[in-house]
């Protein structure tokens, strides 16, 4: 009787070692940050890729109609100010009212967000692990 309860804990304790030392490991790392868009300027950097082509519509989606993006233009050494008209995709540029694609912001790049009424600005993302 007593080599049978020996070899039963043994056995217990040679899986438990093993479950123990086995390592767990998830993909599903998911990022947030949650700001508060306050009415007029803001400045934003934004710290995630929302979509391939990350345009303002996707990393902004309580943008209303008159809400303005300026970002940086290295070529031309000033800012490029596009403005939203209310209508999914269609932006024209605020100093020449010309129609404009919607801009498309990089992960990190700073811009100034003109917004006439605030809100709340959440980003998610999922974490790629390589």
């Amino acid at each position: 009787m007593r080599t049978k309860t020996l070899l039963i804990a043994a056995a217990a304790l040679a899986a438990g070692m093993l479950t123990s030392s086995a390592q767990t490991y998830s993909q599903n790392i998911v990022g947030y940050v949650n700001q508060t868009v306050q009415p007029y300027f803001n400045m934003y950097v934004v710290p995630f890729t929302v979509n391939s082509s990350n345009n303002a519509e996707a990393v902004f989606p309580c943008l209303q109609g008159g809400d303005f993006i300026a970002t940086w233009n290295a070529v031309q050494q000033a800012y490029t100010f596009s403005v939203y008209t209310g209508t999914p995709g269609s932006w024209y540029d605020g100093l020449s009212y010309l129609t404009v694609p919607p801009p498309s912001i990089s992960v990190g790049e700073g811009i100034f967000y003109n917004n006439g009424s605030g809100g709340n600005e959440t980003w998610t993302q999922t974490v790629v692990v390589p």
